[in-house]
């Protein structure tokens, strides 16, 4: 380990980079932090509710987070206020960010938003149930996007619905595209769905629990995803397993990938995972608590948030840690 940061609660969203290697963070002390690449506390900037959101950065290095006081936040990179935007719920969603700057974002008041960059609504859209889903924007400007009311959204960029695809469950995972446009997202039906851009199922995996992890898509087209069945899956971009991982416990995250290939994701058995791209044990990362978000890679570090309060920086090469050569599972 590198460093460790202390935050006042636990710590779900997952780190993000800013181009001079700070760490934005939020927690759920209601507190979006500032972290150098050394670790220590840059600033800080409190909102009135719980942030589970993960921040999405613009080129002019301003953040976008949501936070359990039902605001959309925009912040500076030296922390101050931009704008804020009101919904009607809390947003745990994380945004996604057009080309044009606008910021997509759901809320725990059924609605998508589409928000300036200057902070005015565009539109917003019903889509029947919580929004959990972080939006993923496809190449004409496409929004895709899962709702608690067991469907996956195709919006278009003026915010009409253009198809839905139902599935068996509520539908928390961010959906993740394929280079050919497919869309790959979990559900709470213990599956995972590969879905054409014209809204018909490709296929389905079955895992042996809730799919709320979002996808990771590896540069072959494999696919890794995290289910409450607490395995690793390695999913080819055609249906098919490839491997599997077992934990100790659910995993919920998405997976992060090193420049070698390495794959990084957490568990809720409080372990960060390391694994190679053939499903074995490279080595992990005990923490004190829980692992829910996803990890970051960056220069030779790992940086991933814990329960236990904390964001921890780890070197990449995973010297000193815990290593475990347990063979993987199929």
């Amino acid at each position: 380990m590198q460093w460790k940061f202390k935050t006042g609660a636990s710590i779900y969203a997952s780190p993000v980079l800013g181009s001079d290697g700070s760490i934005y963070i939020g927690s759920l002390d209601s507190n979006f932090y500032a972290i150098s690449s050394s670790g220590i506390i840059k600033w800080n900037y409190g909102t009135g509710g719980q942030i589970f959101s993960t921040a999405a950065i613009d080129s002019n290095g301003v953040l976008y987070f949501g936070s359990y006081d039902n605001y959309i936040y925009a912040l500076t990179s030296s922390g101050g206020l931009k704008w804020k935007y009101k919904t009607g719920n809390w947003v745990q969603a994380s945004p996604a960010l057009g080309a044009d700057g606008t910021v997509y974002v759901g809320s725990w008041d059924n609605n998508l938003y589409a928000i300036t960059s200057t902070g005015t609504l565009k539109w917003s859209v019903s889509l029947g149930n919580t929004v959990q889903s972080t939006p993923s924007i496809g190449s004409d400007g496409t929004l895709y996007v899962g709702s608690w009311d067991d469907n996956l959204y195709a919006i278009s960029a003026t915010g009409i619905v253009k198809w839905k695809y139902k599935t068996g469950s509520a539908v928390p995972s961010s959906p993740a595209l394929g280079a050919d446009g497919t869309i790959y997202v979990g559900s709470d039906d213990y599956s995972l769905y590969a879905i054409s851009p014209a809204g018909t199922l490709k296929w389905s995996y079955a895992t042996g629990g809730q799919v709320p992890s979002s996808p990771s898509i590896g540069s072959d087209g494999t696919l890794y995803v995290g289910s409450y069945d607490n395995k690793v899956y390695a999913i080819s971009s055609s249906g098919s397993l490839k491997w599997t991982y077992t934990t100790g416990n659910s995993v919920q995250g998405a997976a992060a990938f090193g420049p070698d290939g390495t794959i990084y994701i957490g568990s809720q058995d409080n372990n960060l995972y390391a694994l190679s791209s053939s499903g074995g044990l490279v080595w992990k990362f005990a923490t004190s608590n829980a692992i829910h978000g996803g990890a970051t890679v960056s220069g030779g570090s790992v940086y991933v948030g814990s329960s236990d309060g904390y964001l921890y920086a780890i070197q990449a090469t995973g010297t000193g840690l815990n290593i475990d050569r347990r063979p993987l599972c199929i």
